[in-house]
């Protein structure tokens, strides 16, 4: 869906990022370290930079048919 540009592989990834970096915030909470998720964090919070620039937000959003 990424390679076609769906809009709901946008979506999909999006929800991912997401959930992976609650899933880490968690883990800080309840007594991990930094060290255990730093590099999680790092890779999920530039997926999601990445994704809300405006000229991918763009390019999933039109249709192609």
């Amino acid at each position: 869906m990424l390679w076609e540009l769906n809009p709901q592989g946008w979506m999909f990834m999006a929800v991912i990022a997401i959930f992976n970096l609650c899933l880490d915030f968690v883990i800080l909470v309840t007594g991990g370290s930094w060290f255990d998720v730093n590099s999680s964090v790092i890779i999920n919070a530039l997926i999601i930079i990445y994704m809300m620039l405006p000229g991918v937000r763009e390019a999933f959003r039109t249709t192609r048919g």
